[in-house]
């Protein structure tokens, strides 16, 4: 009897590894999110360190009768300029915090989200890791002849076809209030865009663009107070999902309405 077992399982093993393997129609890499807030850290690494600007005494002040009461003027304006400085320092850490710790963080699992979701579609997405498409960035971007056909070298470095980039947007809420029959309810609609753009590597430019909103309806009597601290995931994963299924559509092989060319190697 076991040697029977032994033999059937060998040969649903053989049977399995005999099926060809289909190839996806399209080997994408879904790059890291952007924001606004990342977009300002981009901005805030070029921006020069915020240092005060110290002045001191003149020459012939020191000779000046009234020594005394310039230095102390310039004390006052040395105070002034370091508490800029400071002001300025702290806008630089709350625009940090902002992006690193505060309710847009789901952004940044943006990219993992809809790897997941495309994933779930081997026949027509290959994910390819976005740090190996980075890695090779990296290093082509050192070339003599960088950037001619950068994008190219990027397809033939990594074997992805495509690159899909992310931007969200805001959250965005609407309220209304309803009062009657005894009863005062407030109910608040949250809404967040998602933009989506798909470049194919080998054409070098954008193929298709679209924005996904995710859409989160709150209803509760007025009296009451409460967050959801789930509610920019729950709208990032419900635009993602739409995201997700009509790229499926539109690049599955064979589908004469779809909006760009794939091949399968």
């Amino acid at each position: 009897m076991k040697k029977f077992y032994g033999i059937m399982v060998l040969l649903l093993c053989a049977a399995v590894f005999a099926q060809e393997a289909v190839a996806p129609a399209m080997k994408v890499a879904v790059m890291d999110f952007i924001t606004a807030d990342t977009i300002g850290l981009k901005i805030l690494e070029r921006m020069p360190v915020a240092e005060p600007q110290q002045t001191v005494l003149p020459a012939a002040g020191t000779d000046a009768a009234n020594n005394l009461m310039l230095g102390f003027a310039k004390l006052l304006e040395n105070a002034a300029a370091t508490e800029q400085a400071n002001n300025k320092w702290q806008a630089q850490r709350e625009l940090f915090n902002a992006a690193i710790k505060g309710k847009g963080r789901p952004a940044v699992l943006g990219a993992e989200y809809l790897s997941a979701f495309l994933g779930r579609n081997p026949e027509v997405f290959g994910i390819v890791d976005a740090f190996v498409v980075k890695g090779a960035m990296a290093k082509l971007q050192k070339a003599d002849d960088f950037p001619r056909d950068f994008l190219k070298k990027v397809a033939a470095e990594t074997g992805a076809t495509h690159l899909i980039c992310g931007t969200v947007a805001d959250i965005r809420s609407k309220e209304n209030s309803f009062k009657g029959y005894g009863v005062e309810t407030k109910t608040t609609l949250f809404q967040l865009d998602v933009i989506i753009k798909v470049i194919d590597l080998n054409a070098q430019h954008t193929v298709f663009s679209n924005v996904y909103t995710g859409s989160y309806k709150e209803q509760r009597p007025i009296s009451v107070e409460q967050f959801d601290n789930n509610i920019y995931q729950s709208l990032m994963t419900a635009a993602l999902e739409q995201a997700a299924e009509e790229l499926t559509e539109l690049c599955k092989p064979g589908n004469p309405d779809g909006l760009f060319k794939t091949q399968a190697e």
